[in-house]
């Protein structure tokens, strides 16, 4: 699964390529702000996440928005290989920018915080997002700051929003994955007018226990495979899971999945 951010839609959607099997569930504003579009939040799911996410609804809600455009979360039900269920909680988060000033911003933390408490005990917290907020490492410091970022954050200093970020994942007991580990680049943003300005941005959020535990193996910015002003931040986690066999096909499914565009 992965979460997007600023896909510019509007209301609620689901969409899903044939081909592929990928589906996109997104929120975004009731009505454009701009021509463009502005805000909207989505998550993207395999046929496995779907699956899950599917699972998950058997259960009850599964899908959590109605938060704003910046905020939505995804329950997804997976079976460790003791055969008990493990939820994963996915959110997927959007920052306004510093040009909204600190009420946009506190307003959007206490959206993120109403979208964590929809999760059930014992579910594993991945939240992902555009933060907009710099921050620097804290991890060979005393205290608690070393609970949530690590060293490996650049040299850019912290920003006014970064210091506010840094604390709230300290209030949540939440990390920034990506500091733990070093990279050779850990800007996520480049500047689209000056390449001189490169922040690190994006992050991949998880409980300070699950990092603890040992179940996050690596984390940190990837290539790019579109064009955009930011890099995507991919996170390694080691779960056992063991999924649904899956039924054979019949001979009559079986002759209804080939392709016969050849003939």
């Amino acid at each position: 699964a992965a979460a997007v951010q600023e896909t510019w839609e509007i209301g609620s959607n689901e969409l899903t390529h044939t081909l592929s099997g990928y589906s996109l569930i997104s929120v975004g504003e009731k009505v454009k702000s701009c021509s463009r579009g502005s805000k909207g939040v989505g998550i993207a799911l395999s046929r496995h996440a779907m699956r899950a996410y599917r699972d998950a609804e058997g259960q009850g809600k599964a899908l959590f928005t109605g938060l704003g455009p910046r905020v939505m979360g995804m329950r997804m039900l997976v079976k460790n290989m003791k055969g008990h269920n493990q939820g994963i909680f996915m959110v997927s988060a959007y920052a306004p920018t510093s040009k909204h000033g600190d009420g946009a911003y506190e307003s959007f933390l206490t959206s993120l915080e109403a979208c964590l408490k929809c999760r059930q005990t014992g579910d594993m917290v991945v939240l992902c997002g555009d933060f907009n907020a710099s921050i620097t490492g804290g991890l060979s410091r005393k205290g608690r700051g070393m609970q949530a970022i690590g060293e490996f954050t650049g040299s850019v200093p912290t920003s006014r929003s970064g210091d506010r970020f840094k604390q709230w994942l300290l209030d949540n007991r939440l990390c920034s994955m990506a500091s733990f580990y070093k990279k050779k680049g850990y800007a996520t943003w480049v500047h689209p007018g000056h390449h001189n300005t490169q922040l690190q941005y994006d992050h991949i959020i998880v409980e300070q226990g699950t990092r603890q535990g040992g179940v996050v193996q690596d984390c940190g910015r990837c290539q790019q495979f579109v064009q955009s002003d930011h890099f995507p931040v991919v996170a390694k986690l080691c779960l056992k899971v063991k999924y649904k066999k899956k039924l054979p096909k019949t001979a009559r499914a079986q002759a209804a999945s080939k392709d016969f565009g050849q003939f």
